[in-house]
Order: C-alpha cells, then sequence, then structure tokens
C-alpha cells in the first residue's frame, strides 16, 4: 500500500513528465519559428541588396539619360546656329549677286 506521500510523489513526478514533454514540444516548436524566421530574413536581406542594386542602376541611368539631354540640347542650339549661319550667309551671297549684277561686276 502505498503511503499518502508516495502517492503524492508519483503525481508530481508524472506532472513533471507531461510538462517536460510540452516544455520540449514548445522548444521544437520555437526552434522552427526562428529557423523560418532565420530563413526569411535571409531572403528579405538578398531582396533588399537587389532592390539598391536596382536603385543604384536606376540612377545611374538617370543620369545617362539628364547626360543624353543636355548633348541634344547643346546640338539642336548647335543646328539653330548653323541655320541661322546658312541663312545669314545666303541672305549675303544673294545680296552680292544683287550688287554685281547692278554694277556690271
Amino acid at each position: 500500500v502505498k503511503t499518502r506521500l508516495e502517492t503524492r510523489l508519483q503525481f508530481c513526478l508524472d506532472e513533471m513528465k507531461i510538462l517536460s514533454k510540452k516544455h520540449k514540444e514548445e522548444k521544437t516548436e520555437l526552434e522552427r519559428t526562428i529557423n523560418h524566421l532565420q530563413s526569411e530574413m535571409v531572403t528579405l536581406k538578398a531582396e533588399r541588396e537587389r532592390g539598391t542594386e536596382a536603385l543604384k542602376r536606376a540612377k545611374e541611368l538617370e543620369a545617362q539619360v539628364n547626360d543624353r539631354e543636355l548633348m541634344l540640347r547643346q546640338a539642336q542650339m548647335q543646328k539653330k546656329d548653323l541655320l541661322d549661319a546658312i541663312s545669314h550667309l545666303r541672305e549675303v551671297t544673294s545680296f552680292d549677286k544683287c550688287e554685281s549684277m547692278s554694277f556690271g561686276v
């Protein structure tokens, strides 16, 4: 016949086994959660790195576009200057022809 103390001790041991099993299960679940979160963190860091590289490339392309736009404006100004010079030369040439014709040169 078990004494009350032995029964109580056995009950406590049984409870401890149950709690130990629950603790192990919770620990395993937490470890899985931690591993999952670490994996997600690695993925997010890689995505951030790709985003950073894409942003850097976009800034480089924007700078190239700005350079090309500046070159285009400069070329348009040179074209206008050349067209003005051609027009002036035509006027001068036309005036010289008229003048030479009127003086019989």
